[in-house]
């Protein structure tokens, strides 16, 4: 079983009709070949509430948990109940996971996590992540890794300041390295990138062990939907 759970995806992609300047072939594609649903609704209207009914199969309302503010495996009634990937684990499933599954995630629930979330790449100050000296106002006074919108051949360069030596050029926030960037076809692999290989890769090797292993559960998720700030080239 294959679980895809894409960040704060919308009705605009070419399955959908949502949008007809945007192209989505990968997941037309993938439309085609299962049952779309177009009368799906969210357990909340607010991403983690929602992810975290989803995984535990409690309704917002009848956990309290309503906002993203507090880990929800601090909940008094989400505290103690079982998520989905620990059911499959007791019931002799492989899970895996990669990306970000859900907010404050517990990798120790699967048998396998991959490279953790990332929504960057994004400006750097030498010391800690900033926004693009490019953005304008309003957009700069989100939260950082929101607020970058942008292409990747933008390059950022961040003067140096009082309290940061300033950079130039990319930064993986939460890998906490450089991003390489030349140009489109020369550069590092966004997040995104690293997650689907990584999935691949698991997915290739458990079909090489079908005989072996009857049943296998790998969850994964695309984190860029929420923040689209970077692209490899402007449409």
């Amino acid at each position: 079983m294959l679980l895809i759970l894409v960040d704060d995806l919308n009705a605009m992609v070419g399955a959908m009709d949502g949008a007809p300047n945007i192209e989505t072939p990968n997941i037309d594609r993938l439309a085609r070949q299962g049952t779309l649903f177009t009368n799906a609704h969210a357990n909340a209207p607010i991403c983690a509430p929602s992810r975290a009914s989803l995984y535990t199969g409690m309704m917002p309302h009848e956990s309290g948990y309503l906002a993203p503010k507090n880990d929800w495996h601090n909940n008094p009634v989400l505290a103690n109940r079982y998520t989905l990937p620990q059911y499959l684990r007791r019931n002799g499933y492989y899970t895996a996971a990669v990306g970000k599954v859900t907010h404050f995630d517990r990798p120790q629930h699967w048998d396998i996590f991959g490279p953790r979330t990332d929504y960057t790449p994004t400006a750097y100050n030498g010391s800690k992540a900033v926004v693009h000296p490019a953005i304008p106002a309003p957009f700069r006074n989100d939260r950082d890794y929101h607020r970058t919108f942008a292409p990747l051949s933008m390059v950022p360069s961040v003067a140096p300041q009082v309290t940061a030596p300033g950079y130039n050029g990319w930064w993986y926030r939460e890998f906490r390295r450089p991003f390489r960037y030349v140009d489109a076809d020369d550069r590092d692999p966004m997040p995104d990138e690293l997650y689907a290989r990584w999935a691949i890769r698991l997915l290739k090797l458990w079909e090489n062990r079908a005989a072996a292993e009857a049943v296998f559960s790998q969850c994964r998720i695309c984190a860029a939907a929420h923040s689209p700030g970077r692209a490899a080239s402007l449409l």
